[in-house]
């Protein structure tokens, strides 16, 4: 067989495994709590009435991922792996356009370990997760490769308007997209400098994409409804480090076992047989292209990989909230810099550093394969939650965690979801518990799916008594609030850590003053 059509070979097999694991994790997976928003608001009949969801408030991201996951369940039914089918596919596509990035001026070995580092990392899990992480992940190394192939080409119209496509895909998908443009930018500030001119092809694909940036406004409104009480509000200068540990944490067993089998193959095999002969043998026509006349490339693959770095100084000007999966396109610039790196070692096609590729790849797979396997034992609902649940029929049960709430109603069905109710608003939840953000959310997500929300105060005014689902390691603003109004709480059964407790109002002889958190607001002293 030919070397070419080997590695074409070799290059779909992996991206099969990949799309393989990926769908199989996402069909058995039940969905969790910031997915449930994306389903519902995708399941909406019409893109007019996903978009008008999303103008609603009944969640805070732009509409393209949305828009993608309705168009799946559309297709295949409105079941979970449809729903999260775009994820796995978007993330295929992400690894490919690695893999083409490096492969252009580089060997097909430092080709294949772009493609292989995320799948040993946090962005591997996105691909089964019905969430726009997979797609923000696909877009940053999309609007590489674009670029990349714009700086070779121009003039061609249609090299400049995938660029553009590229760029606007970022943003239009989640909000931190917009960082997208730096890489972009920055190496085509650097290519200009090299030239001395300025290609303006390609200046004006990134200022056409940019010219879209205005259409997002009334969609970031929602977002920063809960800006100021948002979950992901803390952070500081050393916040971009911890978040290279989520992201990168999860390499470390694969890698370790990369180091093994190389380590045990040298020790093992007699010296020389690790590499060597046709060392040059997979290197692209083009890899003898002089390195510095390539640095632009280089240039915008460090920009990408500092993503977590500019994630937060976005967040410290202007959105107040990070968490690592903002940061994920910095997986694709890591990938990049290491497969520029491999392509640049004297002994890059030697088999020691095959071998190690493939174990990290096939390691990570298996270790998602393990997961998986895992899952599929475990229901959504544990089997006692649902029969503790069931034997106490005769009140409504009020749950203590928004996020406990959400998911249990969905997986419950409608006789047993019926029965929880939420009862906790926006004001009470910030003054008891400084957090307000899934009070917001709910109320917006409530307008395109049925939802038992009620207010603190009209609730308890309403229902005399009813059980309470609380988590005995941490409560939240419902379970403080009723302790800080005199409620009686009495276990009547556990549960996997979960407790449900009888709620019995207090005893009007022993009030001494009005409700603590009737009134949303709760001493800062009592909490």
């Amino acid at each position: 067989m030919a070397p070419q059509a080997f590695e074409r070979l070799i290059l779909v097999a992996a991206s099969l495994a990949v799309l393989a694991v990926a769908i199989l994790a996402g069909i058995e997976r039940p969905l969790w709590y910031d997915e449930l928003y994306t389903y519902y608001v995708s399941l909406q009949p019409s893109p007019g009435a996903t978009l008008r969801a999303l103008l609603d408030g009944a969640d805070n991201n732009p509409p393209v991922d949305y828009l993608l996951r309705q168009a799946s369940m559309w297709a295949l039914g409105p079941s979970d792996g449809a729903f999260r089918l775009p994820s796995a596919l978007a993330f295929v596509a992400g690894l490919l356009a690695l893999y083409a990035y490096v492969r252009r001026h580089g060997t097909a070995l430092a080709a294949f370990t772009a493609f292989a580092l995320p799948l040993g990392t946090l962005a591997m899990r996105f691909s089964y997760e019905g969430r726009g992480y997979a797609l923000l992940f696909a877009a940053a190394a999309a609007s590489l490769l674009a670029w990349q192939r714009a700086t070779e080409r121009p003039t061609s119209l249609r090299h400049l308007a995938l660029l553009t496509g590229a760029l606007t895909l970022g943003p239009f998908t989640h909000f931190y997209g917009v960082l997208n443009y730096l890489p972009v930018v920055a190496g085509e500030a650097w290519r200009s400098v090299q030239r001395r001119r300025i290609d303006r092809g390609i200046v004006a694909a990134i200022a056409v994409s940019a010219a879209t940036l205005p259409l997002l406004l009334p969609f970031a409104q929602n977002a920063l409804k809960i800006k100021d009480r948002f979950w992901a509000r803390d952070f500081n200068a050393l916040t971009p480090v911890f978040h290279l540990e989520k992201l990168f944490g999860p390499a470390v067993i694969p890698a370790v076992l990369a180091l093994t089998a190389a380590f045990a193959v040298a020790v093992l095999l007699p010296a020389g047989a690790g590499g060597g002969a046709g060392r040059r043998a997979d290197a692209s026509p083009a890899a003898t292209t002089s390195g510095r006349r390539r640095t632009h490339e280089l240039v915008a693959a460090l920009v990408l990989a500092a993503t977590p770095l500019s994630a937060y100084l976005l967040a410290e000007l202007y959105t107040g909230a990070l968490t690592p999966r903002y940061a994920v396109a910095g997986v694709a610039g890591f990938a990049l810099l290491v497969g520029l790196a491999a392509t640049r070692r004297s002994d890059q096609s030697g088999r020691l550093p095959g071998l190690m590729v493939a174990v990290f790849a096939g390691s990570a797979l298996a270790l998602q394969l393990l997961s998986w396997a895992w899952q599929r034992g475990q229901p959504p609902v544990p089997d006692g939650v649902r029969a503790m649940l069931a034997s106490h029929a005769d009140l409504p049960v009020a749950v203590d965690s928004p996020l406990t709430y959400l998911e249990y109603a969905h997986h419950l069905g409608p006789e047993l979801g019926a029965r929880l109710v939420y009862p906790m608003d926006a004001a009470t939840a910030a003054a008891a518990y400084g957090e307000n953000t899934p009070e917001i959310s709910l109320r917006g997500l409530q307008r395109v799916t049925a939802l038992h929300l009620r207010d603190y105060g009209d609730f308890l005014a309403a229902t005399p008594g009813f059980y309470l689902l609380a988590s005995r390691d941490r409560s939240r603003a419902l379970a403080i609030c009723l302790l800080k109004d005199g409620y009686h709480l009495e276990l009547r059964a556990e549960s996997g850590g979960l407790m449900l407790l009888r709620v019995t109002p207090p005893d009007p002889a022993n009030a001494t003053g009005p409700p603590a958190c009737r009134d949303g607001t709760v001493p800062t002293s009592d909490r």
